[in-house]
């Protein structure tokens, strides 16, 4: 299935992207929106994406390689470089500042958050999003989980119920807290 991006044309009048400029895509996720802008950047513009999710950039290598093989901006594309017109980092966006430090860049002209899940993720991640599978509970948009890392199943099998009451009462702020946890 091909990532579908919401408000596509909406993204596009008020980002307004030029070429040779460098826009910021801090939730990359399926590469809509981005694979629409890399196009108006071009010749001499910059595209970074950021996305936690490892698989999902692995699968837009491939697309965007694609993509950049139309005759009108072949030649004026590189990929996975850090002096290239797309650079691709598996992160997240709260470490915006030292990913832009890494890269030596210190001004962007656009940045874009998009901040909802892809039907990708609820589909076909098997990491728990859906309802519709039985999957382990992970619920975490990187693909590969750290000793660090604290999954929804830990939460609810190894956590008091005082804490996930907590939890979803002060940070959710669900009126059914208690009878949830």
């Amino acid at each position: 299935m091909a990532h579908v991006p919401v408000l596509l044309d909406e993204v596009i009048k008020y980002l307004d992207p030029k070429k040779g400029e460098t826009i910021l895509d801090a939730t990359l996720d399926g590469g809509g929106h981005s694979g629409a802008i890399i196009p108006r950047l071009l010749p001499g513009g910059k595209l970074i994406g950021i996305d936690q999710d490892r698989q999902l950039l692995d699968k837009l290598i491939s697309s965007f390689s694609r993509q950049m093989r139309d005759p009108a901006v072949a030649g004026q594309f590189s990929i996975f470089k850090k002096d290239g017109n797309l650079i691709l980092v598996n992160d997240n966006f709260r470490n915006l500042d030292k990913i832009l430090k890494s890269l030596k860049i210190k001004f962007v002209d656009g940045i874009l958050f998009d901040l909802g899940m892809s039907s990708e993720q609820l589909e076909n991640s098997g990491r728990g999003f859906s309802f519709l599978r039985d999957e382990p509970l992970i619920m975490t948009y990187k693909s590969e989980l750290g000793p660090e890392d604290i999954t929804a199943g830990d939460i609810l099998n190894k956590w008091p119920e005082e804490e996930i009451f907590k939890v979803l009462k002060e940070y959710g702020e669900e009126r059914y807290a208690g009878r949830i946890s």
